[in-house]
């Protein structure tokens, strides 16, 4: 290696040490480079350092210029509950658990703590309960299973298709991973299956429900720190059809990208 290439990879070296020391786990690959170059001269890893070096001096003395692809792929999972239904219903909202999957595209606002995500999700939710809604086209409503009905799970589960539409706000855009974040939106979803499941302990019935309501809509709110957020929705329609019913759920997201 010629001795100028040995003085510009010291001077490197020192310019760029407090920016390795503060973000240590994008750069073990960095000092890997380095020393390549340094004990083996090759001019593909000098190059390979100078492009690494480049994009860290980018990520930590601008933390505010936003990463296109972050926070992409969606896994959330949640508890929904009914609300608006008496006092008989019985729920078991602790092991209600309902889960989303999807994918949004961040798109960059004026303001680069700011962006806007339009998606596509998945939505399979759980409502464990001693409710019956077999029969509700018939009545209009569901009914309650009698207590000499010796049952091991009861439980509505609902398909949707949803559409998010989210303004997001971080604190460090591009450093996801170290950033708060808040994320208000509003979804739209339409129901592609609904069964009711039944299980004792010598046999299993699902039956499909019917009159329920085929399109959903409401507000949503995700807040936390780096890839972990605390969620929640809010179900503004009615679940049965002609009749006073809300849905409502809390749950944790999970960013994978």
């Amino acid at each position: 290696m010629e001795i100028a290439q040995k003085i510009d990879l010291y001077a490197i070296f020192v310019k760029y040490g407090n920016l390795f020391i503060k973000s240590m786990p994008k750069t073990k690959n960095v000092f890997f480079l380095l020393l390549c170059g340094f004990f083996l001269g090759s001019p593909f890893c000098f190059g390979q350092i100078q492009g690494r070096l480049d994009s860290l001096e980018k990520n930590l003395i601008n933390p505010y210029e936003p990463d296109e692809k972050i926070d992409a792929i969606l896994f959330d999972v949640h508890t929904s509950f009914l609300t608006k239904q008496g006092n008989n219903l019985n729920q078991e909202i602790s092991v209600s658990r309902g889960f989303t999957f999807g994918v949004l595209k961040d798109i960059r606002l004026i303001k680069h703590q700011l962006s806007f995500a339009p998606g596509l999700l998945l939505t399979i939710e759980n409502f464990k309960n001693n409710a019956d809604f077999a029969n509700l086209k018939k009545s209009g409503t569901f009914s309650i299973i009698p207590d000499s009905v010796n049952y091991k799970t009861n439980k509505q589960r609902i398909i949707y298709l949803e559409i998010p539409l989210e303004l997001r706000y971080r604190t460090k855009p591009n450093l996801t991973n170290r950033s708060f974040k808040i994320f208000p939106g509003f979804k739209f979803g339409y129901q592609l299956a609904a069964k009711q499941i039944i299980k004792t302990d010598i046999s299993k019935s699902d039956k499909n429900i019917d009159d329920l309501t085929k399109f959903r809509y409401g507000p949503t709110m995700k807040i936390g720190y780096g890839n972990l957020l605390f969620s929640g929705f809010y179900c503004l329609t009615d679940l049965i059809e002609n009749k006073e019913s809300g849905v409502a759920g809390i749950g944790i997201s999970f960013f994978i990208l």
